[in-house]
């Protein structure tokens, strides 16, 4: 079988259409996609699942814990809206950026926390890693289909978005 792919060369997007699946596997723009992926979603991945862990054994109480981090996922959801309505109008790397820029501000608001923190830090937390964390899902088929799109787009982006899960079984 003699699968295609498209893929956009340079920052001045030149596209080069039918380069066989092989030479994609060959490209710089993939596997720069497949670590971009890969180096955002895995931290993210591992400040989420001891988010809870790490609240309680500072001192928090739990349930006000579980309220924290059901706020981080309400915030991912406004997060993910305004991370795609951004990226239609910046470019993808800007957008990227800032949602960066608001996970980082999230981790350091995490690591501010002890047991006389104030309600406050908790919140600005809670907000700032939602919608930090939210700018990888939303970028993921974003970033994807303006590198690799065409007539089997669902199949090329699988390849890149698979390497954060596959990542994430060695953290542990």
């Amino acid at each position: 079988m003699n699968s295609f792919l498209i893929i956009r060369l340079g920052s001045l997007g030149d596209v080069i259409h039918g380069i066989p699946v092989a030479a994609a596997l060959r490209s710089r723009q993939f596997w720069l996609v497949t670590a971009t992926f890969t180096f955002l979603n895995s931290p993210v991945q591992l400040v989420l699942t001891h988010q809870v862990a790490h609240l309680v054994e500072v001192g928090q109480p739990k349930a006000f814990v579980a309220g924290v981090v059901g706020l981080v996922g309400l915030a991912s959801v406004g997060g993910k809206i305004l991370w795609g309505y951004l990226s239609d109008r910046w470019w993808i790397e800007t957008t990227y950026l800032g949602g960066i820029a608001f996970l980082v501000g999230g981790i350091v608001a995490l690591l501010a926390v002890g047991p006389a923190t104030g309600a406050w830090t908790l919140y600005a937390y809670a907000g700032l890693m939602g919608i930090g964390y939210a700018v990888s899902p939303a970028m993921t088929p974003v970033l994807s289909a303006r590198l690799f799109s065409g007539r089997h787009f669902g199949a090329r982006m699988d390849a890149p978005a698979s390497a954060p899960p596959v990542s994430n079984c060695f953290e542990y």
